[in-house]
């Protein structure tokens, strides 16, 4: 097929039925760059003999050297499917766990997903999670089964157990979707939301003769779908299409006898149809190249009506022999191109599901918004460019371009004549430039003056804002309004005043309004401007970089509402102190840290209370990927980075909670404030695990219903009755409530008998996972969830409320450890008294000031009284690796005080997939050294899982109870001391450590002579 041109391009970008969104997504090496290259080679763009080796889609240097692809990368490419040309705009996602920010960028802007499988190591830990964010999107899945030539040519499996292995791999991804089905039903059952259209699961899972299966193999660059086979043999043996296809996969077999086909293959122990007619013929043909069969090779190149030519016969290496031929007889990019122009629908497919999902937050129903944003839902369904329809784009990632990828002349496809007279010219300089070196001329200028110009080119920068129009026309120049998370449109449509001058990206607010500068089409490694272009369409808009952080909704109607956030599996726990090398490169270094912070949707930058520049990732890989970014695009500079800095919590333990262990009287702490009469009895208490869980899935909602209660939302001074009535936040907020009193009435603690209904506050942040607990008797607040009916008359108390939660919010952001916060900590108030009228009389007035320290202290020292630990972030380790190095594994893991959650052997295959759990903190270097001991043959995955109690009391010396004479007795190391010292040294807080030890025994170089 000849490379699309721009006007072509065009023309098909106006036809929004003929479009169609797709993104490859998969855990790592599972093949899904090499997918990418087989469907880029087939529009001509490289040679089908590259695919696999050029990696096209990765075109940084740092993805070259690794072999794993850091970014998603777009490409618009054509395929005729029954006389009808069809643009297909392809995302290429990554697979590392550090990069799950690009899927889910990738897939909020696509309508179908190639979700690739490796068939020998089957349904890996990123499968699942890829498989839920195609799930939560609502887009249409194509399950692509790769690397079936492993099977033959490297497990040496017979066809009958290929066979099983493929049904099970299949198997195992449908359980994973039957398992997203049975969830959201469940949710739905809670939400009392029952139709007949949630209980149908007919088009959810993946069924070969349906045509969503392709097995295949990138590498040699072949796939199929059954309905290939089903075209090949319906004639042969005299059946119907139809009935075929719908028996070429299951427990049948053809009978030759009464030549027809049968069902109880399995029963009567017959070879199923699918191994009889496929499986069967795929080994013939490996069999046939691998032993260069020649008079085998001529019959089957004969019967398929393949040509190889002669040379290609006479190579040595037979695997280039089988993917010649099998890239023709079965060629990856048509089948893979022809299933995305049959089952994913085009941009006028928009269900009425995804649609209100895109415009709702927090589970706010669509019902419940303005009835001018309901009006825009047809726009979506019908993707209308009329004049006067409004115009709708989501912006999902902004991304670095370089100056010379960005091109802005339209390409064209050349004719024979054109091409042989390039080749004469570039021929001719060529031989010129080698008579040049032949007589000795220097050639320095010239290559200086190159080398100048393509520095000058790659220096220039352009931030380019990667989105889809929904719906609307987009032209250069336009002004829109650029809608940020936080914008309400029922207040947008009420107070204008919410637009703020453009430039002002950092000031959080809602809306600003901004002019689109170029338009680009994706076009892999380089963009082309085009000037105009129609929805359905996913495209690049310079010119936005001062109005865009991350990603942004963009509309010319202030009724349209900003799209649901991105929701990522990973998130930023890895974190690293940064600075310029050189101090005179402070302004440079800034600028690049706002644009890394822009570019990157999982990266992090904040200063902290030190004034220390923070970058938060989410592993070392992608730390190493935002520094080498900052270093060479975005600053320019070389920066100094410090020890990756792991974050902490603090916590209490639990005591017996069935022996009334929290009300011992030692647990209760006292507080006053010096020269007042004022004072406090507060008890701290650790939550059950089910309520902190709880707390942590439920953040968001907190902290939003936060703000509502409080009545501060975009600054707006308005009563709390007409909020509460206003909004659905607290239908949400209702159902939070509930789940945490069956999970108080679970723990079976009578301690915690009306705790929900005596909640004053969470913290740190008015939403983390820790509670403060009104129990006094003289004070009654209007507790968390609004009800205030019952609020105290006590002045003295209620003009101080205020300032007693702020106390607490510094309490919990701040534990008495390392000032790490708080982690499933209840502080209970058991008793307030504050006398003014005393305090006036004595010429002593009480601010808030001192309630808040006095709450902050005695919450800290009611926590010392208990038995404080310390709270690791936890990663889940996946390990794939082979049985011959397996105890290899299990030493590392054991090294870096890991444990050991799974250890399951994958069929057909001598891999075993090791789970364990290892702390954040000592995952440094792991990857690394894991495949050295393995010499290779291991694969780690780390992702953030959990945070875990390090059951060590941080206090305890080992050295206390070592006597004097034993002195070959090995040491133990308290952990948790070596942790806190490590933090409270780098906080520049005292450090509790013994420096020297039995200094009479040590010897001068001196005395040793």
């Amino acid at each position: 097929m000849p490379v699309l041109t721009t006007l072509r391009l065009h023309e098909l970008q106006s036809n929004a039925n003929n479009i169609r969104n797709i993104c490859i997504v998969a855990h790592v090496d599972h093949g899904k760059t090499t997918l990418a290259d087989n469907l880029v080679a087939s529009n001509g763009i490289i040679s089908q003999k590259l695919a696999g080796q050029l990696r096209y889609m990765d075109s940084r240097k740092d993805e070259q050297e690794r072999g794993i692809t850091m970014k998603s990368s777009s490409i618009s490419l054509s395929h005729t499917f029954k006389e009808q040309e069809y643009l297909v705009n392809l995302v290429d996602t990554p697979g590392h766990v550090d990069f799950t920010s690009e899927v889910s960028t990738a897939v909020r802007i696509c309508d179908g997903a190639l979700v690739v499988v490796d068939v020998v190591e089957g349904v890996a830990p990123q499968t699942k999670a890829v498989l839920k964010q195609v799930w939560n999107e609502g887009i249409k899945p194509i399950l692509v089964v790769n690397k079936i030539d492993r099977l033959i040519s490297e497990l040496k499996m017979t066809p009958g157990d290929a066979y099983k292995r493929i049904v099970r791999v299949i198997e195992q991804v449908n359980a994973v979707i039957g398992e997203l089905f049975s969830s959201e039903i469940m949710e739905k059952a809670e939400k009392n939301v029952h139709t007949d259209e949630d209980i149908d699961d007919s088009e959810v899972y993946f069924i070969p003769s349906v045509g969503n299966v392709v097995l295949a193999s990138a590498y040699d660059g072949w796939g199929f779908t059954l309905s290939d086979f089903a075209l090949l043999y319906a004639k042969k043996l005299g059946v119907s299409y139809k009935d075929l296809l719908e028996k070429l996969w299951g427990d049948f077999y053809y009978s030759a006898k009464s030549k027809c086909i049968m069902d109880q293959a399995e029963q009567l122990g017959r070879k199923p149809l699918f191994v009889q007619l496929v499986l069967e013929n795929l080994y013939s043909v490996y069999n046939a190249f691998l032993k260069k069969d020649k008079n085998i090779i001529e019959k089957i190149t004969s019967m398929t009506k393949v040509h190889i030519k002669p040379q290609e016969l006479n190579r040595s290496d037979s695997k280039m022999l089988i993917q010649s031929f099998m890239s023709k007889w079965l060629p990856m990019g048509g089948c893979i191109l022809d299933c995305v122009c049959d089952l994913v629908p085009s941009p006028c497919g928009l269900s009425d599901k995804r649609v209100e999902r895109l415009l709702s937050k927090f589970d706010k129903p669509f019902s419940s918004l303005p009835p001018e944003t309901q009006a825009l839902k047809p726009f979506f369904v019908s993707c209308d460019s009329k004049e006067g329809t409004p115009v709708i784009i989501f912006i999902s990632k902004m991304i670095s371009v370089p100056g010379q990828y960005v091109t802005r002349i339209n390409r064209q496809t050349l004719t024979a004549e054109e091409m042989d007279r390039k080749h004469r010219e570039a021929k001719d300089k060529y031989l010129q430039k080698m008579e040049r070196l032949k007589l000795g001329e220097e050639e320095v200028d010239t290559g200086e003056a190159i080398s100048e110009d393509h520095n000058t080119r790659s220096s220039q920068e352009i931030m380019i804002a990667v989105g889809r129009i929904f719906s609307g026309t987009v032209t250069e120049g336009d002004e829109l309004y650029i809608l940020g998370p936080k914008y309400d449109p029922e207040l947008g449509l009420k107070d204008k005043r919410q637009e703020v001058e453009v430039g002002d990206i950092f000031s959080q607010k809602a809306i600003t309004r901004s002019r689109i500068g170029k338009i680009y089409a994706l076009m892999g490694r380089e963009m082309e401007s085009i000037g105009k272009v129609y929805p359905g369409n996913i495209i690049g808009i310079g010119g936005l970089q001062d109005t865009i952080i991350k990603s942004a909704t963009i509309s010319d109607s202030l009724a349209c509402p900003a799209f649901t956030e991105l929701i990522g599996s990973s998130m930023p726990i890895l974190q690293t102190a940064i600075q310029p090398k050189e101090l005179t490169h402070m302004s440079q270094f800034v600028k690049g840290l706002k644009l890394l912070n822009q570019a990157d949707p999982c990266a992090r930058v904040y200063i902290d209370d030190s004034g220390e520049y923070i970058l938060s990732t989410a592993g070392e890989i992608h730390l190493q990927k935002c520094i080498n970014d900052l270093e060479e695009h975005y600053a320019g500079i070389k920066v100094l980075c410090s020890d990756p800095i792991v974050p902490f919590r603090e916590t209490v333990v639990a005591d017996d909670l069935k022996k009334g262990a929290y009300a011992k009287p030692e647990y209760l702490v006292e507080g006053s404030v010096v020269g007042c009469h004022c004072s406090v009895k507060i008890r701290a208490a650790p939550l059950p695990g089910t309520v902190v869980g709880i707390l942590d899935e439920n953040s968001e909602l907190i902290r939003v219903a936060s703000d509502v209660v409080n009545a501060k939302i975009s600054g707006a001074n308005k009563n709390r009755d007409d909020i509460r009535n206003g909004t659905d936040i607290f239908t949400n907020l209702n159902r939070l409530k509930g789940k945490l009193e069956i999970a108080f009435k679970e723990s079976g603690c009578t301690f915690w008998e009306n705790a929900v209904n005596e909640i004053w506050s969470f913290g740190p942040r008015n939403c983390g996972p820790n509670i403060l607990l009104n129990r006094t008797r003289n004070f009654r607040n209007a507790s968390f969830w609004g009800d205030y009916a019952e609020e105290s008359e006590n002045f003295d108390l209620k003009r101080y409320g205020y300032s007693f939660v702020s106390g607490f919010q510094y309490a919990t952001a701040a534990g008495p450890l390392c000032e790490e916060p708080l982690h499933g900590v209840c502080f209970i108030v058991e008793e307030w008294i504050a006398d003014t009228e005393r305090d006036v009389v004595s010429g002593v007035f009480l601010s808030g000031g001192q309630v808040m320290s006095m709450v902050k202290d005695t919450c800290r020292r009611a926590m010392q009284a208990r038995s404080p630990r310390l709270v690791l972030p936890m990663y889940q380790c996946d390990v794939f690796v082979n049985a011959d190095v397996l105890g290899r594994v299990y030493a590392v893991i054991g090294r870096r005080h890991g444990r050991v959650l799974l250890e399951d052997i994958q069929e057909g295959s001598t891999t075993f997939l090791v789970r364990s759990a290892i702390p954040v903190i000592e995952s440094f270097h792991f990857a690394s050294e894991i495949r050295t001991e393995a010499s290779g043959l291991a694969i780690p995955q780390l992702i953030f899982s959990h945070w875990e109690t390090l059951d060590l009391d941080p206090f305890w010396d080992p050295l206390e109870n070592v006597e004097e004479e034993d002195e070959d007795i090995e040491i133990t190391v308290n952990r948790a001391q070596a942790y806190i010292n490590q933090v409270r040294r780098r906080k520049g807080l005292p450090v509790r450590e013994r420096i020297v030890a039995h200094a009479e025994k040590q010897r001068t170089l001196s005395k040793n002579k």
